[in-house]
């Protein structure tokens, strides 16, 4: 999967930490105003390290909503070519969320973040709550509660197990939500038999 990061720059200057975002297959594009003719230093050292993955576009005409509309193309060029995509509009303005639900509302992700260290602290609540959602007792019964449930520990434990896809569960981190599960009372074995109260 691909991810895009699309920068307002009449709108966001200060990207301190941005190449911290740029892994593999991560891309940058950085849109100036006709009349932004000069960076900062800081910013072109941080973006040369990111070589080709890096686009410097200026727009040729002015307008209150002239940058917004290239941001828009661009999202939309994107999304057409590479289907599976991910766009993150880095802008305060608030023109695009519209946009980015009418993307939603089709499947495409997208998203906007007033500055760099919002999205930064997205990527680590995200990440945070995919992890604990992965070995959570609570999401585990919330699974179990509309799940056809496994009459066996063995079957149980592979349940439990497939709900981290794409990450995997430990055997130990298995072992504690069903630890968890029968301390609570809501499973039981009963003569080999898993027995749920839920």
């Amino acid at each position: 999967m691909n991810k895009y990061f699309l920068i307002d720059f009449e709108n966001v200057q200060k990207l301190v930490g941005l190449e911290d975002l740029i892994k593999e297959n991560c891309f940058l594009k950085i849109f100036l105003g006709k009349n932004q003719t000069k960076l900062p230093i800081e910013l072109v050292k941080s973006i040369q390290k990111l070589g080709d993955k890096v686009d410097l576009i200026t727009i040729s005409g002015n307008g209150p909503n002239a940058l917004d509309f290239h941001i828009a193309y661009f999202i939309g060029v994107i999304m057409t070519k590479d289907n599976n995509s991910v766009c993150y509009i880095i802008s305060k303005d608030k023109g695009f969320d519209p946009l980015i639900e009418n993307l939603s509302a089709d499947q495409k992700t997208c998203m906007r973040c007033d500055s760099v260290s919002d999205l930064k602290k997205s990527f680590v609540q995200k990440k945070e709550s995919k992890r604990k959602k992965n070995i959570d007792t609570d999401y585990a019964l919330e699974i179990l509660r509309k799940a056809t449930r496994p009459s066996t520990l063995k079957g149980l434990k592979s349940t439990i197990a497939s709900l981290s896809k794409p990450q995997k569960l430990s055997d130990s981190e298995v072992d504690k939500i069903i630890a968890d599960l029968k301390s609570r009372g809501s499973v039981t074995e009963n003569s080999g038999k898993i027995v749920y109260k839920i």
